[in-house]
């Protein structure tokens, strides 16, 4: 069994483990908002469109580029490889959307310290820690799934220029693997955080609206700035 398969079917069955563990054990500990009418807007209706494309593009990469190398399938070619490609535009410009529309929403400051060394409260309690538009770990996933998503693209398309060598062209085939896989696996840890740890994570992805005891609970420091006028909903 090769390197790449051994992981490829290994590692995504231990980190669902690990995420139904935390679950049973530390997410009776968090903070949760009391419930509200959801009332907030959070993400525009663009902000949602987008952010569905991309996760369908990336289950539709996944589940055509994975199998072969796993394998639990043949390699691509034909009409797999041409949905392979085309899910891989889509997903590209909703990268490059997301990109441009969070990167300095996600930079760090300094009451992101303060978030990190309370673990963002998934380990240690039931306070609710400063964040602001986006927590520390909120931040951290952005820049990773962003350099991965990168790679996935590059890696993708440099083979095309046929400037390289076959073993270049080899390695570029393993970094794209490795990087793909990478990024699914960060994509998962992404929905469960936002999705399942976070109670009303499930309406945000879907509809962009919070209420406003959620919004205090989660992001405080974003919730008083929209409050006060300093930031655009």
């Amino acid at each position: 069994m090769g390197i790449f398969r051994f992981v490829s079917l290994t590692v995504p069955g231990l980190l669902v483990v690990v995420l139904c563990l935390h679950y049973l054990i530390f997410q009776p500990r968090r903070a949760k908002p009391a419930a509200g009418a959801p009332t907030i807007r959070r993400l525009s209706r663009l902000d949602v469109l987008v952010h569905v494309v991309t996760i369908l593009s990336l289950l539709v990469l996944a589940g055509t580029g994975l199998p072969g190398p796993m394998g639990l399938g043949k390699v691509m070619h034909g009409w797999l490889l041409i949905v392979h490609c085309t899910a891989g535009s889509l997903f590209a410009l909703c990268l490059l959307y997301s990109a441009l529309r969070w990167a300095e929403a996600c930079c760090f400051e300094d009451h992101d310290c303060k978030w990190a060394r309370g673990l963002g409260g998934y380990l240690l309690g039931k306070e609710s820690l400063p964040a602001g538009r986006f927590d520390c770990g909120q931040k951290v996933l952005f820049w990773v799934t962003t350099a991965l998503g990168l790679a996935v693209l590059v890696t993708a398309a440099l083979p095309f220029l046929k400037w390289f060598s076959t073993d270049t062209m080899s390695l570029f085939l393993r970094l794209h693997r490795y990087s793909g896989l990478l990024l699914v696996l960060a994509a998962l840890v992404h929905v469960y955080l936002a999705a399942v740890a976070k109670p009303g994570g499930w309406r945000l992805l879907c509809v962009g609206t919070v209420s406003e005891e959620w919004a205090k609970c989660y992001h405080s420091l974003w919730r008083q700035e929209t409050n006060n006028g300093e930031t655009k909903q």
